[in-house]
């Protein structure tokens, strides 16, 4: 028997959706780019824009399961430069 995988919680970034669509824009704009040499051009428009807004969503919209209160990698140690 298969089993459902688990369901993303809300908020959650759903990386296979966005690198599916990406790929898909991808052969698209390579596979018509030999019959219409406008079509990269536009694909690096789409490309540019869509990077954009999915930077955006992933620095505001999502929320990560980690967070670590504005704390560093390191922690709060202090350097003794002698």
């Amino acid at each position: 028997m298969v089993s459902e995988p688990p369901a993303l919680p809300s908020g959650a970034c759903d990386t296979k959706q966005y690198l599916n669509s990406q790929l898909f824009m991808g052969t698209v704009a390579l596979v018509y780019s030999p019959l219409a040499p406008l079509v990269p051009v536009l694909a690096a428009v789409v490309f540019w824009i869509s990077g954009v807004v999915y930077k955006y969503q992933l620095m505001f919209v999502f929320t990560t399961k980690v967070e670590s209160g504005g704390v560093s990698f390191l922690g709060n140690r202090s350097c003794n430069v002698s």
